[in-house]
């Protein structure tokens, strides 16, 4: 039930229609780590032990996010907020953390979000690349952000 009311929300609202309540109700916001840290975590389609409905649940849910950050982001203080709490290269890096079905969908936030910031949005640094990539297989995004490469490579090994 819950799953088909997001999957119908998905369907029903643009990134413009949030954007329009966003700017009709005067939402601020004060960070975006939360938001941005679901495309980091624990991954259950690469693990074959996992539930069906743990995984479509999963898409739902980065669906909806994708939506809400195009919305949000799209808006010039928001997109300072996300550069000063150190995200831009992150933000850049969801198109290769979500299923298939939602990169298209990604890129196009991405384009979005660097379109906010007058098309600053320059290629993460190949080091918060591999950040990315190391938060989303095993150890988190508040880590690879606050962590050393010499701390990163302990926890690994």
């Amino acid at each position: 039930m819950i799953f088909d009311f997001m999957q119908n929300c998905v369907q029903k609202f643009t990134w413009k229609d949030i954007m329009n309540i966003d700017n009709r109700m005067g939402t601020t916001y004060e960070t975006f780590l939360p938001y941005i840290r679901l495309f980091y975590t624990y991954d259950p389609e690469n693990h074959p032990s996992s539930e069906e409905g743990l995984a479509a649940l999963r898409q739902i849910c980065l669906d909806v996010v994708i939506t809400g950050l195009q919305a949000t982001l799209g808006k010039l203080h928001n997109y300072m907020i996300v550069a000063k709490e150190g995200l831009l290269d992150y933000v850049t890096c969801i198109p290769f953390n979500v299923p298939s079905c939602l990169e298209a969908k990604a890129r196009t936030m991405v384009a979005t979000v660097s379109a906010s910031g007058n098309g600053v949005l320059q290629p993460p640094s190949l080091s918060n690349l591999s950040k990315a990539k190391l938060a989303k297989m095993r150890l988190g995004l508040e880590l690879v952000m606050s962590a050393s490469a010499r701390e990163i490579a302990e926890r690994l090994l």
